[in-house]
């Protein structure tokens, strides 16, 4: 088992189907959201979570915020980890996942719809859209994880040929 893998998780990338399970993820948080981020980093990829609590500089868009807090993340991390990130802003929340040893980006998102009605509870709102955002990127990097026994495609014998 490697130096980034969780106890008792280094089978768990078969079972969650996906490239990140079993690995070590840092957090970078400076608003409280690995409240909401470590839970389903250990229940739904099952990865172990640390916190790295860094101020990232001010971006002008979302996105770009974000791959700043990843970016910082890495650069701040002396072991090899995927860094996770969160930014929410209005009714959309970005959450970032950054492998810099296989340069693996995945950003999933979650914008609550226009007929959503919020609880008026801030925290119980964002914590669904980065619920959310954080199924969006698990499905996304589902996609990346190669089949263990990818489906056979053989041609289907020609109609009338014996």
């Amino acid at each position: 088992m490697s130096g980034t893998s969780a106890p008792g998780l280094a089978s768990a990338a078969h079972a969650y189907g996906h490239p990140f399970a079993g690995r070590r993820a840092v957090i970078v948080t400076k608003r409280g959201k690995e409240r909401v981020l470590d839970p389903l980093l250990r229940l739904r990829l099952g990865m172990y979570s640390e916190i790295l609590q860094i101020e990232a500089k001010p971006q002008s868009s979302q996105l770009d915020a974000l791959r700043g807090k990843l970016r910082a993340g890495a650069e701040a991390t002396p072991y090899d980890s995927v860094i996770v990130a969160s930014v929410g802003r209005g009714a959309l929340e970005m959450v970032g996942f950054y492998d810099p040893r296989r340069g693996i980006e995945i950003i999933g998102r979650a914008l609550a719809p226009a007929s959503h009605e919020f609880s008026g509870d801030l925290a119980i709102d964002r914590r669904a859209l980065i619920s959310a955002a954080c199924d969006d990127a698990i499905a996304q990097a589902r996609l990346m994880v190669p089949s263990e026994s990818p489906a056979k495609h053989e041609r289907p014998p020609h109609a009338g040929v014996r």
